[in-house]
């Protein structure tokens, strides 16, 4: 059993405390978001929501939806709510509905497809 000693509680004490990564990815990308710098934003979200992280997925619906940084697209921004609704992320489930409003069948047909082989791949190449 290894002693604790006054230099190893030091240590213990003077290290600072880890910061969520994920918090400061999300405040980044936010921060890059407001300068428009969507580009920037969608490359930090992309890997949190490929972990399954559900704000994020929702955010990459936003942007989908909207067009910033990358080629609107409904059928993309519908699998990303629906995945971050999935998950009980509330705004994803409203967001879906309203996207969907501005989709055909088949492309509602699509994006729900497109959604359960993304999960079934674990959000991998989404």
């Amino acid at each position: 059993m290894r002693e604790l000693n006054l230099y190893n509680i030091l240590i213990k004490v003077m290290t600072p405390i880890p910061i969520d990564r994920k918090q400061t990815i999300l405040e980044d990308a936010t921060e890059a978001y407001k300068k428009g710098n969507y580009v920037q934003a969608i490359e930090l979200l992309r890997p949190l929501a490929a972990k399954g992280n559900a704000p994020t997925q929702n955010n990459l619906g936003v942007t989908y939806t909207k067009g910033e940084g990358i080629i609107q697209d409904y059928v993309r921004a519908h699998m990303w709510f629906n995945l971050a609704a999935s998950k009980g992320n509330k705004t994803g489930g409203e967001y879906r509905e309203k996207v969907t409003k501005k989709m055909t069948p088949a492309q509602i047909a699509e994006a729900q497809k497109m959604a359960r082989d993304c999960e079934k791949k674990k959000y991998k190449n989404c």
